[in-house]
């Protein structure tokens, strides 16, 4: 029995020191790929936390840093984010256009979509329902 609960200890030692790694890395569960002319960046999971706003906002400000000036949100993970996050898109889609690329939403929906639409963030960035589109 002693055996068995110092392995489970191991175990959940091993895997904590896995994801401090992993955050360390800047691997924070954010997926970046490309369609067409457009980098498309999926934050995964709600955004409905200060810090995501700063993990969305600095993953947006490498991407400009690296030359990216079409930019996709994809917000199919995302069913909730908060008012924060809505201001990093604005900001972001304002520095897109000043530098005479493009910024989108791609699959905004249940809450996400009803807090932008609200705020009317739909009359500002333009939103796409399918990649198809972009």
């Amino acid at each position: 029995m002693r055996y068995y609960k110092k392995e489970r200890f191991t175990r959940a030692r091993i895997m904590l020191k896995f994801v401090v790694r992993q955050q360390a890395d800047g691997v924070s569960g954010v997926k970046i790929s490309r369609k067409g002319k457009f980098c498309v960046v999926c934050p995964g999971g709600d955004l409905s936390m200060i810090e995501d706003s700063s993990r969305l906002s600095e993953q947006l400000a490498t991407l400009f840093e690296s030359g990216d000036r079409t930019i996709c949100i994809d917000l199919m993970e995302s069913p909730v984010i908060n008012s924060s996050v809505i201001g990093t898109l604005l900001r972001f889609h304002e520095k897109a256009v000043a530098e005479g690329g493009e910024f989108v939403v791609l699959n905004a929906r249940n809450v996400a979509l009803e807090s932008m639409l609200r705020t009317r963030m739909n009359q500002v960035i333009r939103f796409v329902r399918s990649e198809e589109e972009l």
